[in-house]
């Protein structure tokens, strides 16, 4: 064989091991990656992804770990041939492991380490084949177009592909503006009325000082509802006015009547858009969308978002596939600046209490510009608070905390709560601390917009996409492939909704600040309202109702659209009830049904149990130890040196018993007073895992003691540790 032919082989030789490495990644790495990505749209929104990030990410997840795993073989290949040949097989038959793995579990209850074991037998069986038969090695050479088609199908014909090629949208040519106040829409995310108001319908004022303050110099229209339980269905029916319909892409191109286009050729348009991009490019290009809503955008992000999806798709056991399920909202990079100034000037690092008092997200801070301008300006902003994960506390501060949530499966279609109360409590009371701290916002938003004398002129909304279910056994929003319970529409169906109107003057009882209307209200009713109050014609066909109309809506029929997963988010058959049969079991599902009476300076962490307990000195209320029963706690985080004025506190701490024979509720003291209350439940692969949230008026500078009771007849009993 002269050195050209045998060059020549050697070239054919690495094509093909290149080629067969290429069609495994893509059967058991790229499809479920571009799969799962091509059904979330929002994902490349919320990462401020452009074409050419999208493009490259379909590229890189598609070719770049066959890449790698060929140069591992080469590279073996340069010290020993035949190890580089068992390399290949063996890296083929993980891979093949892998694919089947991914296989069983989608079609079986299969899991833990009999999954394992059925991967790991069809691995090494595929690689006996692959050795044995020259037909499999040509089956696997052939099927390297199997990765093409996948990228192909991604790009051209999932929901993503709207992003890359879909078509603009036009501002409306409006005949005259008769009323151009600025427009301030903020949208918050996954916030049930329940966690607002009492048993009496009122609001609560300890918990929520600035939306009181807000109801007060406005109208709280406390009868809406939500048209649907999903957010890229919900948030395009609050910017058009209208019903959902079908599975349409929360983007321009398939919403192209909205808020935006209605004002973009007569207003000054901000949009701080998060999961949507119904705002046209040529009205406005939303704030941080070169990086991103979380902070950190373009490929990067994404791909370190499909490395979670593979783990998730590879694990042994049932997690979240969902790259939506990571969207938060960043407020890291405005404490990072805060600190690099005071370095870069010489100055003491502040403390949390003071330049860092309430660390705001940046498109937050991004609206706060905005509504300060004077003129004619829309500024919109959806903001995902007090949407999960929970991690703030009112004033701001963050904790580290166990994600997803104790006690709340992860499955992106039919997870939910499991059927125990102690995690649904814990869950709603963290929900409860990060509302408050939105509440924080809305007071900052007020004082901006008083400050630059922007406030008394404008018309200003308030509401939120849908709500969000804490009842155990159920899914926080119902589940995405079956009918959503009518047992959760209080908790779904009913948002908030504040409007201030324009120099409010008292001759219309439907504008007189400190108006609690019970009228029928819709989120899609918010578009034409700004239209009323501007004196505009909406040019497009609309379902809302101006919420100034002196009809109203006639009855107090509500309309619902069950959002389901049809390969993407869409709009399900409408569900029509009366609110009146659903409105007392909101008012039963209030603030007061788990927090006790107003008075309480650490109110919002006596949940359950707790009444009474959470800040008592814990010596007073014990008995002598119980005997073979122990506790570990997950987090050490309490016996370093603890700041209690940081950014980040460790008031998130969870553990498990050991030697209890029957449910328990757990105490933990910190530095001798009672902090907080837990039942125990099965979670985390523990029968008796209990988890609670602290006050960080607890903590002390320096290590702090934590000590874990059982709650008896009254008395806390010492469990060892």
């Amino acid at each position: 064989m002269t050195a050209t032919s045998g060059a020549a082989a050697r070239t054919k030789s690495e094509a093909r091991a290149f080629l067969e490495t290429f069609a495994l990644c893509g059967f058991a790495l790229a499809q479920p990656v571009l799969d799962v990505f091509g059904k979330a749209p929002e994902e490349f929104v919320f990462r401020g992804a452009d074409t050419a990030d999208i493009v490259l990410f379909g590229v890189v997840v598609t070719v770049l770990p066959a890449l790698v795993l060929w140069a591992i073989e080469a590279a073996v290949g340069l010290v020993n041939a035949a190890a580089r040949h068992w390399t290949h097989v063996g890296i083929l038959s993980l891979l093949a492991a892998l694919f089947v793995l991914q296989l069983v579990k989608d079609a079986s209850g299969v899991r833990g380490i009999l999954l394992g074991l059925v991967a790991a037998a069809a691995g090494v069986g595929f690689g006996w084949l692959y050795r044995r038969y020259e037909t499999t090695r040509t089956w696997v050479t052939f099927a390297a177009i199997g990765p093409v088609l996948f990228l192909g199908l991604f790009l051209f014909t999932s929901p993503v592909s709207d992003l890359i090629g879909g078509t603009e949208a036009e501002a409306a040519a409006l005949d005259r503006v008769e009323n151009p106040v600025p427009v301030v829409l903020v949208v918050l995310d996954e916030f049930p009325l329940t966690s607002l108001i009492d048993s009496d319908g009122d609001l609560d004022e300890e918990l929520y000082p600035n939306l009181t303050r807000f109801a007060d110099d406005g109208t709280w229209y406390r009868n809406a509802t939500a048209v649907t339980n999903y957010t890229s269905v919900a948030v395009p029916a609050i910017l058009t006015g209208r019903y959902p319909e079908g599975a349409r892409q929360p983007l321009a191109s398939d919403y192209p009547e909205s808020l935006f286009t209605l004002l973009g050729g007569s207003y000054d348009v901000s949009a701080g858009e998060s999961t949507t991009r119904l705002c046209p490019t040529n009205i406005c290009e939303s704030p941080g969308a070169s990086e991103g809503v979380g902070g950190s955008g373009g490929l990067r992000a994404l791909l370190d978002d499909a490395g979670d999806i593979v783990r998730a798709r590879v694990g042994l056991q049932d997690s979240d596939a969902n790259p939506t399920a990571a969207f938060i909202e960043d407020v890291e990079a405005q404490e990072a600046a805060v600190v690099a100034d005071a370095q870069s000037d010489g100055q003491q690092l502040p403390e949390f209490g003071d330049e860092i008092s309430r660390p705001q997200p940046e498109r937050f801070n991004t609206l706060l510009d905005s509504v300060s301008q004077p003129g004619t300006q829309l500024s919109y902003l959806h903001l995902l608070l007090p949407h999960i994960p929970y991690r703030f506390l009112p004033d701001g501060q963050r904790y580290p905390s166990a994600e997803p949530q104790p006690g709340n499966t992860t499955d992106a279609l039919t997870g939910g709560w499991i059927d125990n109360d102690a995690p649904v409590e814990l869950g709603r009371q963290r929900a409860l601390l990060q509302t408050r701290y939105v509440d924080g916002l809305i007071g900052e938003l007020i004082d901006t917009m008083e400050e630059a004398g922007t406030w008394d002129d404008a018309l200003v909304v308030v509401t939120s996409d849908h709500g969000s279910v804490f009842l155990p056994g159920e899914s926080p929003r119902g589940s995405a492939i079956e009918d959503v319970p009518d047992t959760l529409y209080p908790q779904i169906a009913w948002i908030p909704m504040f409007v201030h109107y324009p120099d409010a003057d008292g001759t219309d009882p439907d504008v007189e600040p400190g108006t609690v209307s019970d009228r029928n209200v819709e989120s899609i009713d918010i578009v034409p309202t700004v239209a009323d109050v501007l004196g505009v014609a909406i040019p497009w066909d609309i379902d809302g109702v101006s919420m100034l109309d002196p009809d109203g809506r006639p009855t107090d029929e509500k309309t619902f659209y069950e959002a389901r997963w049809y390969g993407a988010t869409a709009a399900g058959d409408p569900v029509e009830f009366d609110g009146a049969d659903y409105y007392p079991d909101v008012l039963a599902q209030g603030v007061d049904s788990i927090l006790p009476a107003v008075g309480d300076p650490l109110r919002s962490y006596t949940i359950g149990a707790g009444v009474g307990l959470v800040g008592e000195e814990a010596a007073g209320l014990s008995a002598p130890p119980s005997p073979g029963v122990t506790a570990t706690l997950d987090q050490d985080a309490l016996e370093g040196d603890i700041d209690p004025d940081a950014a980040e506190v460790p008031v998130y701490l969870s553990g498990h018993l050991e030697g209890a024979s029957t449910t328990e509720t757990v105490v933990v003291a910190v530095n001798g007073r009672v902090g907080g209350v837990s039942g125990t439940y099965a979670w985390d692969g523990h029968d008796d895992f209990f988890a609670l949230v602290i006050p960080p008026e607890l903590l002390t500078s320096g290590p702090n003691t934590v000590d874990v009771f059982l709650l008896r007849d009254g008395t806390l009993v010492p469990v060892g540790s």
